[in-house]
């Protein structure tokens, strides 16, 4: 992703028949044809990225970091690909590289919590997003409050982000040598992002920093830039936000170029609302004409 130089295309694995997705280097049934990067108006480059390629890109794209590298993840796994990136990430905290890791607790809690420990230990700064275990936390318990980003930005001029999580599943064999059946395996896109612009998911990864270790309201962690720029003012999913006052003009701050970026954090009073709908919904699907409930057809 560094310098979006051609992937490596020699097979990481023996030839299988494509479900769509790319499984390793090597593997171009699948129909995919990686596209040329896209120029903004500023000079920042967007890559485009499909399935493994693009942890593939993030990796490789960290080996190279000189400074500082960010990561904010869902799901963190602990298999082979997770393992692959926490031994990357605490090689670099050892070379001297500021490193920080921000892991949701309820992606992540299926995965081996010794790993973070040694990240920790190798000079890795890490931090559990909202423990879902109350013992765990410093402040307040909110179980319904997720963080799902998947976010990396490595120096000044380096970012990443799409619905790629760190594990086998949606790394195949890219990274390392993946033991997922080919049934395991999820489809998704991520883009790299090369240039000045990448400064301002840094500033994103830095108000969820921020809030993780000093905690105070959720909202704090929001971060929205250019989106009237982008796409006029109130135009966008967040308007009503707006209205109600829990997203203000002053923190939309209006900048150049062709980039909008909309990182927002769900309240709990919005995940409340959620899960009363979702209920209501299901109960008046199996109410009968008497009031009660019925079982499922």
């Amino acid at each position: 992703m560094a310098t979006f130089a051609q992937l490596d295309r020699e097979p990481l694995a023996e030839h299988v028949d494509s479900f769509g997705l790319n499984i390793a280097p090597g593997h171009e049934d699948d129909g995919w044809i990686s596209p040329e990067p896209v120029s903004l108006t500023d000079g920042s480059v967007v890559q485009l990225y499909k399935d493994g390629e693009a942890l593939h890109a993030a990796y490789e794209a960290i080996k190279e970091a000189k400074q500082r590298i960010c990561l904010e993840m869902y799901i963190f796994g602990s298999d082979e690909t997770g393992r692959a990136f926490a031994n990357l990430l605490s090689e670099k905290a050892r070379q001297g590289l500021q490193v920080y890791v921000i892991y949701d607790s309820f992606g992540s809690i299926a995965s081996d919590g010794e790993m973070f420990d040694q990240m920790r230990r190798a000079g890795v700064k890490v931090q559990e997003f909202h423990p879902f275990w109350p013992w765990k936390g410093k402040f307040s318990w909110r179980p319904v409050n997720r963080d799902h980003r998947k976010l990396l930005v490595i120096d000044n001029d380096i970012a990443w982000l799409g619905g790629l999580n760190l594990s086998g599943e949606y790394a195949g064999s890219w990274v390392v040598k993946s033991s997922m059946g080919l049934c395991d395996l999820w489809r998704d896109n991520a883009i790299g992002i090369k240039g000045a612009v990448a400064r301002k998911f840094l500033q994103c990864f830095a108000k969820t920093w921020y809030y993780v270790t000093r905690r105070g309201r959720l909202r704090n962690a929001e971060f929205v830039y250019n989106l009237d720029g982008i796409c006029g003012a109130c135009e966008w999913p967040i308007r009503k936000q707006r209205k109600r006052g829990t997203v203000l003009r002053g923190e939309e701050p209006r900048g150049e170029g062709q980039l909008g970026i909309l990182a927002s954090a769900a309240s709990a009073k919005s995940a409340k609302a959620v899960f009363e709908q979702a209920v209501s919904r299901r109960a008046a699907e199996y109410r009968n004409d008497d009031g009660l409930f019925c079982s499922a057809r």
